[in-house]
């Protein structure tokens, strides 16, 4: 609603950057909130998200 965005890049898609994109966004928003639309890629469902 407010026209914000974020955009890192990473070299490649996979769990790891995914989890350090969600680690730098979190740092990025403070105690502000984000929905995320993600599809079913590999990288989006990863057992290393946390």
């Amino acid at each position: 609603m407010t026209g914000k965005h974020f955009q890192h890049e990473y070299p490649k898609l996979n769990g790891e950057y995914f989890q350090q994109f969600l680690d730098w966004l979190s740092q990025r928003l403070g105690s502000d909130y984000a929905i995320l639309q993600i599809d079913q890629a590999s990288a989006h469902t990863s057992s290393a998200i946390r």
